[in-house]
């Protein structure tokens, strides 16, 4: 943390400035988003180059220019016109280059569109049908939204345990957040308990749902993270064709089990008040949970083709099967990094250092490797 400190202020004090190279952008998120587990969150590009980053901890959305230098923000914590009550980090940009936010239901539960220039145009509620959350926001080329909602808790009991999870619904609303459609509806597990429900810890190995939309083929994309195969559905025809992934689904054992047990050892000095439970979890849980996860991330490029992705841990290094606009398999790459966003013109890179705890960002305008081949 101290070396941490040391940069941003070298940072501040302008000795360590954004750097602009052969067309690149290089540029650090230090100064201005402090990073956690599951932040810094969503990088987009505008339709005006800026670029838009969503910060979960302050509840905002931090905006720099197309060469890195950090212009203003949106957004912030609160209940009033353009502020954040409860927020995953899920926005949007239209057609328009508006910005459009989706809040928790249960927080502010409404849609929230800024300008470019971060002032707010409009903000109305959604007609969320009881559900909870907005855990994605996706905006057609049309004036309607494309939501992943969350919600409706489920409890369920299987072989001495209990499970606690939820629903996940794809759905489309209109341009003011009005009911327009379902598209989808599953649901996900992410806690757990024995008979007497007192305590719930996480389930290892969770599993979650992942999407991308492609507003080239108004085409959304989905799948769980220990699925083999990935949903893809043509919005305009409503079309849903279920393909493999590329890759194979991993059966969850008590070993590994045992090998995530003696990791959390080792970083939570209070995960030995869970033991039991995860030990019952070892006995009775492996064949309610069945897989690992094998997916972490879907993403378009600017055509439409997609790409799906898995980390591999301990090589730092992703395998990455991509597929053609009709659906295709096309090939197979491992690749060192993946981006964050790919524009029309300029792709975009997150990369956290571990050893100052500052994430940067890369913008690729070069006409390389990965500029080839992600596009």
């Amino acid at each position: 943390m101290k070396i941490r400190f040391y940069l941003i202020i070298l940072i501040i004090l302008g000795i360590l400035p954004v750097s602009v190279m052969a067309g690149d952008v290089r540029f650090s998120l230090g100064e201005y988003i402090l990073d956690d587990e599951s932040n810094p969150g969503c990088l987009k590009e505008g339709k005006d180059g800026k670029i838009y980053i969503s910060d979960k901890l302050t509840y905002s959305i931090r905006v720099f220019s197309a060469e890195g230098k950090y212009l203003y923000s949106m957004g912030g914590k609160g209940e009033g016109p353009g502020l954040f009550k409860r927020w995953m980090g899920a926005y949007d940009i239209d057609a328009r280059g508006q910005i459009c936010q989706v809040d928790f239901a249960n927080g502010n539960g409404r849609i929230t569109r800024f300008s470019p220039d971060g002032k707010v145009i409009d903000s109305f509620r959604i007609d969320a049908q009881k559900k909870n959350w907005g855990m994605s926001i996706f905006c057609r080329n049309t004036d309607d939204f494309l939501i992943d909602l969350g919600g409706n808790p489920i409890i369920e009991n299987h072989n001495k345990l209990f499970y606690m999870g939820g629903t996940s619904l794809f759905c489309i609303l209109d341009g003011k957040g009005l009911w327009k459609e379902t598209i989808h509806e599953d649901r996900f597990f992410y806690d757990f308990s024995s008979e007497a429900q007192d305590l719930w810890p996480h389930i290892p190995y969770l599993n979650y749902m992942i999407s991308a939309y492609s507003p080239k083929r108004d085409t959304l994309a989905f799948q769980k993270t220990s699925e083999d195969q990935v949903t893809i559905v043509d919005l305009k025809t409503k079309k849903k064709l279920r393909i493999p992934n590329g890759f194979r689904s991993t059966p969850l054992s008590k070993q590994d089990i045992d090998s995530w047990i003696e990791d959390e050892k080792t970083v939570n000095p209070l995960f030995n008040v869970l033991l039991p439970y995860y030990n019952k979890f070892r006995n009775y849980g492996i064949d309610f949970i069945a897989n690992k996860p094998i997916v972490d991330r879907l993403f378009f490029n600017h055509q439409g083709e997609l790409f799906i992705s898995q980390f591999d841990k301990a090589k730092k290094t992703y395998t990455v099967h991509k597929f053609s606009i009709d659906n295709q398999y096309l090939q197979m790459k491992v690749l060192d990094k993946i981006p964050a966003f790919i524009g029309k013109d300029r792709l975009y890179y997150m990369i956290y250092d571990e050893d100052t705890e500052i994430y940067t960002v890369e913008v690729k305008t070069q006409d390389d490797f990965f500029m080839r081949w992600m596009k």
